[in-house]
């Protein structure tokens, strides 16, 4: 997907056939804490005014609402023109659809398109299991990513959490403000390593 200089994802149309393989490629790359998915196979009026309320929460760091649907009328489509052209601040919309078809010219010429070639694979597993991190494997996953670009640590680090949460390790309040610390100071140009280590750290103090 469309990224920018600090490996955000923009706000984007996705055209891929394959809606749920998307969405499984989007839940490996954005952490839970920093998207709402909506699924919808008939996007109706209503589901739009669910979509707005949630653009209209409060978050600190960016989020995503993420709209992936193979069907969505245009009176649903007008409705979301104007928060689509005028989000709510740190919010960034992401259009999932089969084809660019379905959606109006006037959303279409508000949102850049990205268009896959192949149904996305989910990226290869961690090389390492992120219930049994000891400070020996920390201080060689720093080494290894001492030269890794903040938006390539930013991905790891919210994968990094997928797997926390789906072991159940991410509960705690402690290791979800330590995750959210550092997707905020990476956007401030924090040192890598330090935000790496700082992070992973939590994990093996849990």
């Amino acid at each position: 997907m469309l990224q920018d200089a600090n490996g955000d994802y923009l706000k984007q149309v996705v055209i891929d056939k394959a809606l749920d393989s998307a969405i499984e490629q989007i839940e490996t790359r954005i952490a839970p804490l920093h998207r709402h998915i909506f699924r919808i196979d008939d996007f109706l009026i209503e589901h739009t005014k669910e979509v707005i309320a949630q653009a209209y929460v409060a978050y600190e760091n960016i989020h995503y609402i993420i709209i992936a649907t193979p069907k969505i009328n245009a009176v649903s489509q007008n409705a979301l023109l104007k928060i689509i052209e005028e989000p709510p601040h740190n919010i960034r919309f992401i259009l999932v659809v089969p084809q660019k078809t379905i959606l109006l010219p006037t959303i279409l010429s508000r949102m850049p398109l990205f268009k896959a070639q192949y149904s996305p694979t989910v990226p290869p597993p961690l090389t390492f299991a992120v219930d049994r991190l000891d400070t020996a494997q920390i201080y060689a996953l720093i080494k290894e990513h001492e030269r890794t670009s903040r938006g390539e640590i930013k991905i790891l680090i919210q994968r990094i959490f997928v797997e926390a949460t789906r072991l159940g390790l991410a509960q705690k309040p402690q290791i979800l403000k330590a995750f959210e610390h550092a997707i905020e100071v990476l956007e401030l140009n924090a040192n890598v390593s330090t935000v790496l280590l700082s992070t992973l750290l939590h994990l093996v103090k849990r």
